[in-house]
């Protein structure tokens, strides 16, 4: 083969391999592309289907602390009332992260009315099943209104130290409608603590009462 004729043909072979080059490479950014616009796309729609505070229709948050003594005993948490806007709340929920001092024999209680009707609880205080929260009831209704106790870190066998420790409490609750008038407040209370004045054992010397106000159409 002449000598012009095969520099004619390596030419050629050198142009076909660089436009192939050039192929790939426009290939590979259109691949690059496609899939990021798919993870785009993917992530807008796993945001679109969350919802959040779905039928939440009011909350109500709390905090209360053993300041009349040295114990560090604490209850901060949180009441959810769920339900139909312009309707009277139909479920709730309450959140409560607590903390016993090891020395404080009285713990945390919540105090509820027949307002409420309690059908679950779910705790993590502590990693002991002698120490779960345990539900008391009164079979009438007292003056301060409160027919319902919920204890954590208590032992009312003995009143004494159950050791403390730190949780989280889940309180899941009906609400009574039966119990409300046309503009109500449901309320609850919140204790913790313990400690002894003059030879008297005095249980949870700190407290709040809680009004979550709602209207009745």
């Amino acid at each position: 083969m002449p000598e012009h004729c095969l520099k004619s043909t390596l030419g050629d072979l050198k142009k076909i391999k660089d436009v192939d080059v050039v192929m790939k490479d426009i290939i590979l950014v259109i691949i690059i592309i496609a899939l990021i616009t798919t993870l785009i796309s993917g992530c807008e729609q796993g945001v679109g289907v969350i919802s959040q505070n779905k039928n939440i229709v009011e909350i109500k948050d709390f905090h209360v602390k053993s300041d009349s003594t040295e114990l560090e005993t604490s209850a901060r948490g949180t009441v959810f009332l769920s339900g139909e806007k312009g309707e009277v709340p139909e479920l709730a929920q309450i959140v409560v992260f607590v903390e016993v001092d090891p020395d404080d024999w009285g713990g945390v209680v919540i105090h509820l009315s027949d307002q409420w009707n309690i059908t679950s609880i779910t705790s993590s205080f502590p990693n002991d099943n002698n120490n779960s929260p345990s539900v008391w009831t009164t079979a009438d209704t007292p003056d301060h209104g409160w027919n319902k106790f919920i204890e954590i870190g208590r032992d009312r066998t003995r009143y004494s130290p159950t050791g403390g420790g730190k949780g989280t409490v889940i309180i899941e609750l009906e609400i009574n409608k039966d119990t409300l008038s046309t503009s109500d407040v449901l309320r609850m209370g919140v204790a913790v603590g313990s400690k002894e004045k003059d030879g008297v054992r005095i249980a949870n010397p700190d407290s709040k009462d809680i009004g979550i106000p709602i209207s009745i159409p």
